[in-house]
């Protein structure tokens, strides 16, 4: 009898904590690549390899389009890229940009918004071959440094003159 206790109890604790040690791991442990991302690394080189292409007919063609809609509070900031085609060098770079902050950032693999909230960005990425879209809380981007090196880059962006302002013409 004290043999079948002795091994019971140490199954019993063996099993326990086995099981808080599974839970534990996949609670503490990141999670693999979604679906999504998976995705758009895969698609993400290709589209690199049009913006970088040194022919501008090239980008021309593409119907690649970045949209990002920042909420918060009671404003909403929209940031479209590009803003008038791919054969400007200037909107080709800015392009490539963004889209290499959203592959380092690994946006597409954060886990999206569960609601409405206060704060939120909204990424959208689409050409022929492709579509990706997500909707992050404002505190994911907390947690995140290249989606803040992202935002701030938008805040740059939004700041620079289109043209250069010629100062005869003020």
């Amino acid at each position: 009898m004290k043999i079948a206790r002795v091994l019971l109890s140490k199954s019993t604790f063996v099993a326990i904590v086995a099981s808080a040690a599974l839970i534990a791991f996949n609670t503490l442990s990141y999670n693999l690549e979604s679906e999504q991302l998976a995705s758009f690394n895969e698609w993400y080189p290709k589209a690199s390899n049009v913006l970088d292409a040194p022919n501008p007919e090239i980008a021309g063609t593409s119907k690649l389009q970045v949209t990002i809609r920042i909420a918060g509070g009671l404003t909403t900031t929209t940031f479209n890229f590009p803003a008038h085609s791919l054969t400007d060098p200037t909107e080709r770079a800015q392009t490539s940009r963004v889209l290499q902050l959203l592959k380092e950032s690994k946006v597409f693999g954060i886990p999206q918004s569960s609601g409405k909230k206060e704060s939120q960005v909204t990424i959208s990425v689409s050409d022929d071959a492709g579509s990706f879209s997500t909707t992050i809380d404002g505190d994911a981007v907390q947690d995140n440094i290249q989606l803040q090196n992202l935002l701030k880059l938008l805040e740059v962006y939004a700041a620079t003159p289109q043209q250069p302002v010629n100062p005869t013409q003020l």
